[in-house]
């Protein structure tokens, strides 16, 4: 009797162990906030003024399993006067092609966390005349009235009616483009004239520096200084988009597109956007989640 009175007490002891253990865990574990991926993004929006249009952007965020707001409304501080509408439901479906989408509620579990998708609708009319914005800074507010400020990385949105760059010109005609899952893409175009590429440029290029190669033929884009091609001539671009070792760039979206500068025989300059340059990390475990936020200094 006296035996089991032991085991008795010794198993309580070790239950009262495990749920102090569990409950520490769990307030360990905890996030305070939200916590939103970082992003790196060029994009482009068809702005016209012969019509209107609303286009839809997505953001990515990891908040407790337990969380059940709803975002109603952001705003971003470097504009203002940007007219944008929050939520974590969608009904579109037209840029930032690289993220997941849906009509929806959608949100992935992991544990005691989830990642959900925050849907945008800018109101392109509020943006006025522009060739290139840049997002940065965010203010986001929730349904219980929880306002929050985030550094959501970079997020550029540049004209395709971008008139005095001549971004439609015919100097050069797609013939065929690819892109994998490896990270790999390349495009193949047509030299419909005379031109001498001078440069490759993006602001993001810097950011990712030591994840990404492009090569025109056999150059890389560091290397470039007045390529000359003949009309008829062949032009083929690959790029690479190395898969980050780091923990908190593994969590980062990344979609550049890098301007081709070159100039026509009239020395006129002109570009071309090179596209397919993207990463999105679809391998999360909840392992790699913790570890993402601890090195956020989150948890």
């Amino acid at each position: 009797m006296e035996l089991n009175r032991k085991i008795l007490k010794m198993g309580i002891i070790i239950i009262s162990l495990s749920i102090i253990i569990s409950l520490g865990l769990a307030m360990f574990m905890k996030l305070d906030k939200p916590v939103f991926f970082k992003n790196y993004i060029e994009t482009m929006l068809e702005v016209s003024s012969n019509s209107y249009r609303e286009d839809e952007f997505v953001l990515k965020y990891i908040t407790n399993i337990s969380d059940k707001r709803r975002i109603t409304d952001i705003y971003f501080e470097e504009y203002p006067n940007l007219v944008l509408y929050a939520g974590n439901y969608s009904s579109r479906r037209d840029i930032f092609p690289i993220f997941l989408w849906g009509s929806n509620f959608r949100e992935e579990v992991y544990g005691r966390y989830v990642i959900r998708n925050l849907y945008v609708t800018m109101d392109i009319r509020s943006l006025g005349e522009f060739d290139e914005i840049e997002l940065n800074n965010a203010r986001i507010t929730f349904d219980d009235g929880d306002v929050i400020d985030v550094n959501l990385g970079r997020i550029i949105f540049y004209n395709y009616y971008d008139e005095d760059n001549n971004y439609k010109n015919e100097h050069l005609k797609s013939y065929s483009s690819t892109s994998s899952s490896d990270g790999t893409s390349s495009a193949i175009m047509e030299v419909k004239e005379d031109i001498t590429i001078t440069n490759v440029k993006s602001s993001l290029l810097k950011d990712v520096d030591d994840l990404v190669e492009i090569k025109i033929g056999d150059i890389g884009y560091g290397d470039i200084s007045e390529i000359q091609y003949k009309n008829n001539d062949v032009l083929r671009i690959n790029s690479v988009f190395k898969h980050p070792k780091d923990i908190l760039r593994k969590f980062n979206l990344y979609n550049i597109e890098p301007k081709i500068y070159y100039k026509d025989s009239n020395e006129d300059l002109f570009y071309r956007r090179v596209h397919g340059i993207k990463y999105t990390n679809y391998d999360i475990s909840t392992w790699e989640i913790i570890k993402y936020l601890k090195a956020r200094g989150e948890i």
